[in-house]
């Protein structure tokens, strides 16, 4: 067995492969480390299915993600809180590629909500939260394929509308808006790739690097900005390639490529770290300086083949219970990895094909 690997981040050995590493260890890649999970079995029911509604009845078809959220006051009692029945938050579409931001009823029984979105597309995005402390949740869309936010009250009345965000600032579709507040006023910031909005949808701050989301490349479908995915933070905006304060300006910014930002704390010493997916490779960067740790390819883009925004999760066990990065390619593969030691990293743990 070869002897055990060493690092500049710590000077101490790697041990055997079955023991974690110690705090702050990143080191090369390692093959002798492979492991294979097992798999669970993965066998849903559909407890219900609807594909008919009042409202805009030929828009049944959906390609963004759901948000579960309560919508309205389903027991009577004045407030809106956990003890009403959950609703299904979606941006479905129409033969014509027209939005309608739908609301349903967690028992599939009512069509609770069903507004047409101006200017919405297939492509747009949603966020949702209680950002003017009124008690009921306001709901934050895309529009104009990525280049506004709109936001709604709970029973659809149109709150505000932003000011347009441009491409080169929010994308060009599926741009999912990012609510957190962060200089603590207690009135929540909207971030939308590289552009923070206040609660009352006014531009406050744009930052100058990247957007959340992995640059064009001539081989990938569409050939346009990747739906960016920027991550608020308690005080920040991280993106693939810089760190922004919420009047936009950088803390910190790279040479590296933009792309789906996550943030975790991989090596388990209390500073996190963040992982950016990109076209055809992976790299982690220091949160404290964007300094590169390590970089790895993985299959190039392409019109079959696109990078996805990144989860990190413990996957794999351990008894640390260390994060690893997930990355689903396009609707093709899916792989964990573990950017918490390149000695034992971006090795697949697994991969499935659909």
């Amino acid at each position: 067995m070869p002897p055990p690997a060493t690092t500049a981040t710590t000077g101490e050995p790697a041990g055997p492969c079955n023991e974690d590493p110690p705090p702050g260890f990143m080191a090369p890649f390692d093959a002798a480390c492979k492991t294979e999970p097992q798999l669970g079995m993965f066998d849903p029911v559909v407890e219900w299915h609807k594909d008919m509604f009042m409202t805009s009845p030929g828009a049944n078809a959906s390609a963004s993600a759901p948000l579960v959220v309560q919508v309205n006051d389903d027991n009577m009692d004045g407030k809106v809180d956990s003890e009403d029945m959950p609703d299904i938050l979606n941006i479905m579409y129409n033969p014509n590629n027209q939005a309608v931001l739908r609301a349903i009823s967690g028992d599939g029984s009512s069509e609770v909500l069903s507004i047409v979105i101006p200017g919405g597309t297939r492509e747009e995005g949603l966020a949702a939260a209680d950002i003017d402390n009124d008690g009921f949740i306001e709901i934050l869309s895309s529009s104009n394929n990525g280049q506004q936010i709109l936001c709604y009250e709970h029973d659809g009345t149109l709150k505000w509308t932003s000011p347009m965000l441009t491409a080169a600032n929010a994308g060009t579709y599926e741009t999912y808006p990012a609510i957190l507040d962060m200089n603590g006023d207690g009135k929540p910031e909207i971030v939308a790739g590289r552009v923070i909005l206040n609660s009352a949808g006014s531009q406050v701050g744009v930052g100058m690097f990247g957007i959340g989301a992995p640059p064009a490349t001539p081989t990938a479908a569409p050939p346009s900005p990747s739906p960016p995915t920027s991550t608020a933070t308690a005080n920040e905006v991280v993106v693939g390639n810089a760190l922004y304060r919420m009047d936009g300006t950088a803390i910190w910014s790279n040479a590296s490529n933009d792309g789906y930002p996550g943030v975790a704390d991989f090596d388990l010493d209390g500073i996190p770290e963040i992982v950016v997916v990109s076209n055809a490779e992976v790299h982690v960067h220091d949160s404290s300086d964007g300094a590169l740790i390590w970089k790895t390819a993985t299959p190039a883009a392409s019109a079959a083949r696109r990078p996805s925004p990144t989860t990190t999760a413990t996957a794999s066990g351990g008894r640390r219970r260390r994060p690893e990065q997930i990355q689903r390619i396009r609707h093709r593969r899916d792989r964990a990895v573990e950017p918490h030691h390149p000695g034992r990293l971006l090795r697949h743990h697994w991969q499935l094909r659909l």
